[in-house]
């Protein structure tokens, strides 16, 4: 079987078989790989690190990618989809539930990654064994497993002691000494451990009292992050609502600026202080001792599971086994004690209705759980602005973009109500349009003004629960088109900021960025809607509400294409509201925006447009919803 890449190229010479292929990925030692190289050799580099690698060592090599073509791209995303829900299968599920929560379910944000990463692997590796079956391969773990189910034509080598790393297992923290940015990585126990020091001091300042909600309605806020929805807490002061707040991945306060918002609001905290008990701990113990000979039974039944994780016409259970046996018995204690937690939550304090921002989280859906059986609202808000297309109607679900078991969802105006209805057949019955509580105050004291202090780039980096999101030449794309924007900017003589996506897999091209010019300012924490009102232009790579936080400060915006990931054109690059360009076009379009007054005017009138469609009850969404919350 010949192989073509996505650019239509051969990838084989029939007449020029190499007797070896050596397989790299993040894994491999590319020391024991030097000394096997001869001229008879292939390297197949399987991702965008290894690839970096052996580009520094210059040792010329091929990219995986070549042995895929866009259909099959197409195909092994449906596949990924499909083995997401491995836990609602009829002969699984009943394996796996506890206090009526389908344990696999909680797990699903954390592992879907995984998931396209393996299956990209595993496709590739069947179409590099078929272009080249008279081969001897070498690789290290876990490539070695892989190419081994192909032929015994294989010899194992070193390995890093590398593992992949599931979301969520880390935990991105930045920081600022002085005038310089930091960024480093904590494990989630680590994080944790840092998590409950702190929220000791939080539950002595903010945690409810006995008679917190004995008056009024109280709505529970799940997750929220607590800067970005200032407006919306400050604004509940003032109603008669009492705010809770539950945050078990993320924290209430981390700054002085967090303090302040909850300390106005009235908003209590509940932590882990607030729900302790010598009987919360023994009843998860004692309840995990009883399901783990369940799970552990689930194991077992390798036929069901070879039969369901079939790809190719070949079974990939025993690759996929260990990873979920592994999630799910490591964190099994956690898991219920999470549960039986939430439990006590419900069971000592008063919710008239819950707020969500997504419901696919591992904490949400325990809360949602237990507020449907207690008949208790869930309110889903809508996170941010989002591809509103069909194409995309897969990639938003597995992100909990459309409600699934909440009673209402909040979304910001008529364009989202569109999408939810025709693309996510939500019933219309569920569909609140409100706005979006994120931006009152923004919209009403934005003025159209625009600083000439800098021009912001914001990166959004390549998403990595696309198969798109992993081609390493499209991560190679979008790492030359960051660098590029930098060097046009600085060739005109303009100062540049450079805002990186907060994502604990966000590319950090920050030293890269300083090596084309020393004095852009590279910023890697903090929000950026500070940075985004004192901009001349707004830069985005790719699509993402930091475009539409743009609109609403009246900045130019321009969405560089770098990574296509096939899921159609949103409402917003329609509307022309933003310029929506590739590499090559930038440098016109900024100088359009910079030198041709009229090109500029028209850009900022199209926005504005925008922004009265997408953005219903513009200045007091809050109070809209706040509204509702009191009624409920």
């Amino acid at each position: 079987m010949t192989m073509t890449g996505t650019n239509g190229n051969l990838n084989t010479n029939k007449n020029n078989f190499p007797t070896t292929v050596i397989l790299v990925d993040f894994n491999t030692s590319l020391d024991s790989v030097l000394s096997l190289i001869d001229d008879h050799s292939k390297i197949i580099s399987f991702d965008f690190e290894s690839h970096k690698a052996l580009l520094e060592k210059k040792i010329k090599h091929m990219l995986s990618d070549d042995f895929t073509n866009e259909i099959e791209l197409a195909y092994i995303q449906k596949q990924a989809y499909y083995f997401l829900e491995w836990y609602e299968h009829d002969s699984i599920k009943n394996y796996i539930e506890y206090e009526g929560i389908n344990l696999g379910k909680l797990f699903c944000d954390e592992i879907f990654g995984f998931i396209v990463q393996f299956l990209k692997k595993f496709h590739e590796m069947y179409n590099i064994y078929n272009s080249y079956p008279n081969a001897k391969f070498i690789t290290a773990d876990p490539l070695y497993d892989i190419i081994h189910s192909f032929t015994d034509s294989v010899a194992q080598i070193k390995k890093l002691d590398k593992n992949y790393i599931l979301a969520h297992e880390r935990v991105r923290f930045n920081f600022k000494l002085g005038k310089r940015y930091f960024i480093i990585f904590l494990s989630r126990s680590s994080y944790q451990k840092l998590k409950g020091f702190s929220e000791k001091i939080i539950h002595f300042l903010f945690g409810p009292k006995k008679d917190f909600n004995k008056k009024g309605k109280t709505t529970l806020l799940v997750e929220f992050n607590t800067t970005r929805f200032k407006d919306f807490f400050l604004s509940a002061s003032n109603w008669p609502l009492n705010l809770m707040f539950y945050g078990r991945r993320r924290p209430a306060i981390w700054n002085m600026e967090t303090y302040s918002i909850i300390k106005q609001s009235k908003c209590k905290v509940i932590t882990l202080h607030a729900l302790s008990s010598k009987d919360l701990y023994i009843n998860a113990k004692k309840n995990t001792t009883k399901i783990i000979p369940k799970i552990k039974s689930l194991w077992e039944n390798d036929q069901i599971f070879d039969s369901f994780f079939s790809f190719k016409n070949l079974s990939i259970w025993k690759f996929l086994k260990p990873i979920l046996v592994k999630l799910i018995e490591q964190r099994i204690y956690q898991t219920i004690f999470e549960i039986e937690l939430t439990k006590k939550l419900f069971n000592k304090f008063h919710f008239d209705s819950i707020l969500v921002m997504s419901e696919i989280g591992f904490i949400e859906q325990i809360i949602i759980n237990q507020a449907k059986k207690l008949q208790i609202p869930v309110i889903h808000l809508q996170e941010g602005l989002t591809w509103d297309t069909l194409e995309s109607y897969n990639n938003k679900k597995s992100q909990g973009a459309f409600p699934i078991d909440a009673d209402y969802f909040i979304v910001w105006g008529k364009i989202s109500e569109k999408d939810a209805i025709v693309n996510g057949k939500t019933p219309t019955s569920k569909i609140k349009v409100f706005g979006s509580p994120r931006y009152d105050s923004f919209l009403v004291n934005s003025k159209n003004e625009n600083s000439n202090e800098y021009i912001l780039l914001a990166t959004a980096g390549p998403q990595r629960e696309d198969i798109h999101g992993l081609d390493v030449y499209s991560i190679e794309k979008y790492e030359s088109d960051i660098l590029q924007i930098c060097k046009i900017i600085s060739n005109k003589q303009k100062k540049l900021i450079v805002k990186l996506h907060p994502s604990p897999t966000e590319l950090d091209v920050t030293n890269l960025i300083k090596n084309i010019n020393p004095q852009i300012k590279v910023v890697t924490t903090g929000d950026i809607l500070p940075l985004i009102e004192s901009c001349s232009i707004l830069i985005v790579m790719g699509m993402s509400t930091a475009i539409l936080e743009g609109q609403i400060f009246h900045k130019p915006v321009v969405s560089i294409q770098s990574i296509d990931y096939k899921w159609g054109e949103p409402e917003i690059y329609k509307s022309k509201s933003c310029v929506v360009c590739k590499i090559e076009e930038f440098e016109n379009y900024l100088d359009l925006i910079l030198f041709n007054k009229q090109f500029k005017e028209e850009l900022l009138q199209h926005e504005h447009m925008f922004l009265e469609k997408y953005l219903s009850n513009q200045g007091s969404a809050s109070k809209t919803l706040l509204d509702f919350l009191t009624k409920i």
